[in-house]
């Protein structure tokens, strides 16, 4: 008897004592006309459905991990790619639903859509296999086309990839528009949602909270085992692939492992909760009729657990890290580098610790630790991807030892699992006098102090035109950039490049903007920009970067808002529909980006604040004791354009109103001075000022 299909919608009519029969049948689904009788279904049961070809996996017998991974390649390699026009004729008998699970029940010409087929009760709409091919689509319903699960943008269009029907399923046309090049994963805050349940939203897997899709349950094992076959199949490209688009947020650069650790995780998860169905089996047989290759993660599940050493719950970690040390210091930043050492069982993630006594109390299993990167009480902590291999922690006090430790562990949730035995690896260093560069290299500039920096990196939720970049003069001396020559350069996802000649005249202690465009700028903040450039189009996942001397290529790098190489989604500096603002007390410019110096809110045009740097707010209380009515400060003698936000110095001065915080809301604040007998009240919300 083969697989029993636990996925089936089985039609009212069909008795239970019958079912397995009518579920054997799928291999049949393209040559059976109807179903007919209860008669012709217990005939069917009989009937055996296609194996692989006797000895196919022959080459790949008794071995495991990475060499059981290179053995299936040998095997599945050099398929017959038979075009991507061919793809269209492959669906009409490969990827057409069987008869009984139709609207009408009868029908056996409506595609197998992955994105519109409801398992629970009617398909919200149906498409007949040749005939309501896209064309172009309006909505929903308007036709199916071919969709790349793994995305065309991630190997750059190219075959064999481009027309392999393992990973080219037909689905909605608009729903696959919808879907783009988004990695797949399980989304917590749906912005929409198909018809059949498919979701487009914010992903919730541990590791990447960036845009993600999520298919339905009854689907999630099908696109994980389509995700093994693309690791196997193009193993000696796909290292190769990790800087195309935004292939980075799955992609770790390697031909083994090949996928980044939160996305193996839930692949493995999805493959596990959703095993090998029929109409997976009956597909492979297909795919092997048309190109001479199969999935072996369908004929065989059990070789994604062999190959990745997968379990439910992974065991602690056998190594700690390596040559954990410190590598960049200045008055306010400390940067430190590892080895992660791998050993049998590797870590996920690795939970990397800082305070002021030396003294740190181990992580408990079973019990996460959060992210905590204000170091007001002189300590704090980060949860690091496997394969970063660096950090650096800014934000810090001058002149001060700090200490650090790091433990690795693996698994998320309740059943994360710290490796605390053994030597645990130490490092301290102590920040420089303000002004001083520390030793270590790692940068460009540490022997010069540079004072023209980043100060703002705005992506309006509400107006893509209306992107800008803020620079600021942090100097006591113009800046001629007609004498001197700089370039603001932009990094797109990690990859490719746009450098902005800087022109014009910079004055001590003010602001330029460079905009996405002229006019789309004026009609959101009621200005003309410094100057305009269509590489301002940083869309919350692209880096800035101030070179000198020269572009990114030639000159120094001077300043960093992201990391170069690095694709910014589900990162800490991530921006999307935010603004970043560098806090008023960072004065230097830093040639790696650090955490700390800034802060980052979502925002829209009515929230960003252009050419609005370092001003000084003074609370005047002139209408009421409302800290957060913008008429009660005043910006040089006159009202502020805008509310004030981090890099803003705060002067409450003795009043007959003195300011009241109530709100439940935290009031953040860089940089605050009170007068003598000024009084603050706070009775409700948290009252937080950083000094860095």
């Amino acid at each position: 008897m083969p697989v029993i299909d636990k996925k089936v919608a089985y039609p009212a009519s069909i008795p239970t004592t019958f079912r397995r029969a009518y579920t054997a049948g799928f291999g049949l689904r393209r040559r059976i006309a109807s179903w007919g009788t209860l008669v012709l279904l217990l005939l069917l049961s009989s009937i055996t459905v296609a194996q692989p070809p006797a000895g196919y996996y022959n080459s790949a017998a008794g071995l495991t991990g990475y060499q059981l991974k290179t053995a299936l390649y040998n095997i599945i390699k050099n398929h017959n790619d038979q075009g991507y026009s061919a793809l269209w004729s492959f669906y009409e008998y490969g990827d057409t639903l069987p008869a009984a699970l139709t609207n009408s029940g009868t029908s056996t010409d409506i595609i197998w859509d992955i994105y519109s087929y409801n398992p629970n009760g009617q398909n919200p709409y149906e498409y007949l296999s040749g005939s309501d091919q896209c064309g172009t689509y309006s909505g929903e319903g308007s036709c199916y086309n071919r969709e790349h699960t793994f995305p065309q943008s991630w190997f750059n269009q190219a075959s064999p990839m481009k027309n392999d029907v393992v990973q080219v399923l037909p689905t909605d046309g608009y729903v696959n528009g919808k879907r783009s090049n988004y990695p797949y994963s399980e989304v917590g805050s749906a912005t929409w949602t198909s018809q059949n349940g498919s979701k487009l939203g914010t992903s919730n897997a541990a590791g990447f909270s960036g845009t993600a899709f999520e298919p339905i349950d009854e689907f999630k094992g099908d696109v994980a085992r389509i995700y093994f076959y693309m690791a196997t199949r193009y193993e000696n490209v796909i290292a190769n692939w990790q800087s195309n688009a935004n292939a980075d947020d799955v992609l770790d650069g390697t031909s083994d492992h090949v996928y980044d650790n939160w996305f193996l995780d839930l692949m493995m998860q999805w493959h596990e909760q959703d095993p090998v169905s029929q109409k997976e089996l009956d597909r492979n047989n297909d795919i092997y009729d048309y190109q001479n290759n199969r999935n072996p993660f369908v004929d065989h599940p059990e070789y994604a657990e062999s190959i990745w050493g997968y379990d439910t719950i992974k065991a602690e970690p056998s190594n700690h890290v390596a040559n954990f040390t410190t590598t960049t210091t200045t008055d306010s930043a400390i940067t430190l580098t590892w080895n992660d050492n791998d050993g049998t069982v590797a870590a996920d993630y690795f939970l990397l610790m800082i305070n002021t006594t030396g003294t740190f109390t181990a992580p408990v299993d079973s019990v996460p630790q959060t992210d905590d990167t204000d170091l007001s009480d002189g300590e704090g902590d980060i949860n690091i991807n496997h394969g970063t291999q660096t950090y650096t922690w800014g934000g810090l006090d001058t002149a001060t030892v700090y200490y650090f430790t790091i433990y690795p562990y693996t698994n998320t949730g309740s059943n994360v699992n710290y490796k605390t035995d053994g030597t645990v690896p130490t490092a301290q260093d102590t920040t420089t006098a303000t002004g001083n560069s520390g030793g270590g290299g790692g940068g460009n500039n540490t022997d010069t102090t540079y004072l023209l920096l980043i100060s703002e990196v705005a992506d309006p939720g509400d107006n893509s035109n209306a992107r800008f970049v803020e620079l600021y003069n942090a100097g006591t001396g113009d800046i001629d950039f007609s004498a001197e020559t700089w370039y603001l350069c932009r990094q797109a996802n990690g990859s490719s490049w746009g450098d902005i000649l800087l022109t014009g005249t910079l004055k001590a202690d003010s602001t330029m903007v460079i905009a996405n465009g002229t006019s789309n700028f004026n009609t959101a903040y009621g200005f003309n920009p410094d100057m305009a450039n269509g590489n301002i189009s940083g869309n919350g996942n692209d880096g800035y970067f101030l070179y000198k001397n020269g572009n990114h290529t030639t000159g120094t790098l001077v300043d960093a808002y992201g990391i170069i190489d690095q694709n910014g989604t589900g990162t800490p500096w991530e921006y999307q529909d935010s603004k970043a603002v560098r806090l008023y007390t960072v004065d230097s410019a830093s040639s790696t980006w650090i955490a700390g110096q800034w802060k980052i809110d979502d925002a829209d045009v009515a929230d960003m604040t252009p050419k609005w740097h370092h001003k000084t707010y003074d609370w005047t209380g002139a209408v009421s004791t409302d800290w957060f009515n913008i008429n009660n400060w005043q910006v040089e003698g006159t009202a502020p354009n805008y509310y004030y936000d981090a890099g803003s110095y705060l002067i409450i001065h003795q009043t007959s109103n003195s300011p009241s915080v109530s709100s439940a809301d935290t009031v953040f604040c860089t940089k605050l001075k009170t007068d003598t007998n000024a009084v603050i009240t706070i009775s409700s919300g948290v009252f937080k000022v950083s000094s860095k």
